[in-house]
C-alpha cells in the first residue's frame, strides 16, 4: 500500500497451511464489499487438502458477519483471531508476506483495479505453485535459550508439496 492505507488500492491476502507451509495468495480490491470472501474462497478451493481451523488478524476485513459465516456455517471451519497487538500470532503468515507478495511486487501501492486479474494469474498459476511444489522449506523443530541465545534446531528441508504427501492427516484420494 506505500506510504498509505486510505482509499482504494490493491490489497494481497495470503493465507498459509501451519503443518505444510502451502501457501496461497490472491489479490483485491479494497478490503470492503465481496473482495475478502472472494479471496478467502478462492485460497480455499485452491489448497490439495480441507482446511480445518482459519486463524485471521483483527482487521474487519475478516472480523464480520459475512465471513464467520462463511467460514464457519458454509465451510464448518473453526474460526479463530489473532490477539491484539501480538504480531507473532500470525508469524506463519507474516514471513509469506515477505517471500510471496513483497518480493514479487514489492512495496509499492498498486492503484489502479485493472492490475488485480493479472496479480491473481501470477499467484495462482505460477508463483505460489513454485514455492508450493519446488521450493523447499525448513520448520523450527525446537528453540532452546542458553544464557543470552538461543539454540534452534530445524528438520530437513522440504517442499509443502512433500510434507502433504508424508501427513497420515491427509485422505489417498488428495494426495
Amino acid at each position: 500500500c506505500g506510504n498509505s492505507v486510505t482509499g482504494l488500492h490493491v490489497w494481497s491476502m495470503t493465507i498459509t497451511d501451519e503443518y505444510s507451509g502451502w501457501t496461497e495468495c490472491r489479490a483485491m480490491w479494497g478490503k470492503g464489499g465481496g473482495s475478502p470472501l472472494d479471496a478467502i474462497h478462492y485460497a480455499f478451493s485452491s489448497l490439495p487438502f480441507r482446511a480445518i481451523s482459519f486463524n485471521s488478524d483483527n482487521g474487519t476485513e475478516f472480523l464480520n458477519d459475512g465471513i464467520h459465516a462463511y467460514i464457519c456455517n458454509q465451510q464448518g471451519i473453526q474460526f479463530t483471531r489473532s490477539r491484539p497487538y501480538k504480531k507473532n500470532d500470525n508469524a506463519f503468515v507474516e514471513q509469506k508476506n515477505f517471500t510471496h507478495v513483497r518480493e514479487i511486487f514489492g512495496y509499492d501501492r498498486f492503484e489502479f483495479k485493472e492490475l488485480v486479474d493479472p496479480m491473481n494469474e501470477i499467484y495462482g498459476k505460477y508463483f505460489c505453485a513454485l514455492h508450493n511444489f519446488f521450493i523447499p522449506q525448513q520448520k523450527l523443530i525446537s528453540k532452546v535459550r542458553v544464557g543470552s541465545k538461543y539454540i534452534k534446531k530445524y528438520d530437513k528441508a522440504k517442499t509443502p508439496f512433500e510434507r502433504v504427501m508424508e501427513s497420515p492427516d491427509i485422505s489417498k484420494h488428495d494426495k
